[in-house]
């Protein structure tokens, strides 16, 4: 340390030492203000170094978790890709299924109205059977009272129980 605060630092240039101030050394003097400063900018170095370190550490963590991200994001876009494919291959089913019911409902609409058709004719043939019947009935009641009132006529209930 000299005179003032000053300290002297002697700096070798190509294993030399000249005091004269030549080209091949440097002699530097700082004070203790300077030093201070030096050691400030020391530690601020060192906490930007370490800072810079750490900005970099998360860096290489934040690519690595992106890299991940965006693989799961292919592989969602993928899966939604195929899921896609899948819901028109569906929406072709439904519609197809919703078209085949559409025909088979308007078959069993056309076998409902020929049922419906049908019921009313045997409802209509059975009316019709059940006047010939009738007629038939009638018929045999006015046969059988001409045959009674033929000369030789037998009465209707002996020709009845005679000939069963």
């Amino acid at each position: 340390m000299l005179a003032g605060g000053w300290f002297v630092a002697i700096m070798l240039q190509a294993g030399c030492l000249t005091v004269d101030g030549s080209a091949r050394h440097s002699l530097l003097l700082y004070d203790s203000g300077m030093l201070e400063d030096l050691d400030l900018l020391s530690v601020r170095l060192a906490a930007l170094i370490s800072h810079t370190q750490q900005l970099t550490a998360e860096a290489d963590a934040l690519r690595v978790s992106l890299a991940q991200v965006q693989t799961e994001r292919d592989g969602l876009l993928s899966r939604l890709t195929q899921e896609g494919t899948q819901a028109k291959a569906l929406t072709r089913k439904v519609d197809a299924y919703a078209s085949e019911q559409a025909s088979l409902q308007g078959s069993l609409d056309l076998f409902k109205q020929e049922q419906s058709s049908l019921q009313a004719q045997l409802q209509s043939r059975e009316h019709e059977v059940t006047t010939l019947r009738a007629a038939t009935a009638q018929a045999r009641e006015r046969i059988e009272a001409v045959l009674e009132r033929l000369p030789g006529a037998v009465p209707a209930k002996e020709a009845s129980n005679g000939t069963r």
